[in-house]
């Protein structure tokens, strides 16, 4: 198909697109429909007025042949007449010019049309589309752009479109350099719509990563919702660089927070805290406070760590309220991804003061490692406090 031809045929579904059923199939930053279900137009019809005959314009136009596209050129031209600042008018009439070859024509309307009005969507698709087929991935970002601010519409349209392209480096790159620079209004929604809908890790990491190392404001919780999914599709070594970066910690620790002082974060690797009937978990006066019902049992808290293989120390301090006779809980680590068990510390006298001493070992299969602490069930409601959690190396 001629270049002008597509370009028309684009226009033309985006013309659709805006107020019909259309079933969009992405390619990289373009646009195109498998299925198209036409609106119907009911009008009386007044020869005089502009606005009709823009309307009658791009009715021609749904249905493509040559002699629509005389006539609909006809109609947008006699809409023009009447009204020179129609952005609608000048698009159709360049659609039209397009669909009968007329590529220099299909250019010069399309650029009046867009001085006229930048919240025209559908030239602004076409726009997108010149620069998608030059090859020019920042000039499709900058309409990218402008159609999100200033259609209301855009978004529909675009958000699943910029979601898959960013699988594709350069577009990738090109994105995170785009919004550090602009720090466009729609940033937060295209986020959430990557971590959402995405599909490629890779992709939400380094999307991720870049604009948190731009220090582009993010909402703290979705950032933590994609080291969780980066973390859960296999990849904690990958997840656990994107927590650097948002944490601005300059190196690796064995365990962190392991004083209880700080409440926030929810990425796996924060404290994870349970809420559930019958298990509850704070920090609270740099304590963990946990507070198990009777005949409970199950995970409490939990950390994710990224440990060498290699031999460990696990110290922690335990005072509680209440008597759960032999049933005090326990650390246990296992292998991320996986359950494999690298080791358990049970609760014990350490220097006059309950609490946890002991050795574990990683094995050079187990790139990341889950600490979770698990209540037993007991006769009565226990509250536990643990403090002054650490884990060091040992030889």
């Amino acid at each position: 198909m001629p270049r002008a031809s597509r370009l028309s045929h684009i226009l033309i579904i985006a013309l659709i697109a805006v107020g019909v059923e259309i079933v969009v199939v992405r390619n990289a930053m373009g646009l195109s429909l498998s299925r198209i279900v036409p609106a119907t137009l009911r009008l009386r019809f007044n020869g005089a007025d502009a606005g009709i005959n823009a309307a009658v314009a791009s009715q021609l136009l749904v249905m493509e042949s040559r002699a629509n596209a005389l006539a609909a050129q006809d109609y947008a031209q006699r809409a023009l007449l009447r009204d020179p600042l129609m952005a609608e008018a000048a698009r159709d009439s360049g659609v039209a010019a397009g669909l009968l070859g007329r590529t220099d024509a299909l250019k010069r309307r399309l650029d009046y049309s867009l001085w006229v009005s930048r919240r025209d969507l559908p030239t602004l698709l076409g726009e997108i589309e010149q620069r998608v087929a030059a090859g020019d991935i920042a000039g499709a970002l900058r309409y990218y752009d402008i159609a999100l601010r200033s259609s209301g519409s855009a978004g529909t349209v675009l958000m699943p479109v910029l979601v898959k392209a960013v699988n594709d480096a350069p577009v990738r790159t090109a994105l995170i350099g785009y919004i550090n620079h602009h720090r466009p209004p729609w940033t937060q929604s295209y986020y959430d719509a990557l971590l959402q809908t995405g599909r490629d890790w890779r992709a939400l990491a380094s999307v991720t990563r870049g604009l948190v190392a731009a220090k582009v404001p993010l909402a703290g919780d979705a950032v933590d919702q994609a080291i969780r999914t980066v973390a859960e599709a296999g990849h904690p070594a990958e997840a656990y660089g994107i927590y650097l970066a948002k944490t601005g910690s300059a190196e690796q620790q064995a365990l962190r927070n392991g004083n209880f002082t700080s409440t926030e974060g929810t990425s796996p690797f924060d404290w994870n805290l349970t809420q559930e009937a019958g298990r509850q978990a704070v920090i609270a006066d740099g304590q963990l406070r946990i507070d198990v019902a009777r005949d409970t049992n199950g995970s409490v808290v939990s950390q994710l760590l990224i440990l060498s293989p290699g031999r460990y120390r696990f110290r922690a301090k335990l005072d509680q309220d209440g008597d759960p006779g032999n049933a005090l809980p326990y650390w246990r680590i296992s292998c991320f991804p996986g359950s494999a068990e690298a080791g358990r510390m049970e609760a014990r006298m350490v220097d006059a003061q309950r609490g946890w001493s002991g050795e574990f070992v990683v094995p050079p299969d187990c790139k990341a490692q889950e600490l979770a602490l698990i209540a037993r069930a007991a006769d009565a409601a226990t509250t536990y406090s643990v403090s002054d959690a650490a884990i060091s190396a040992t030889r």
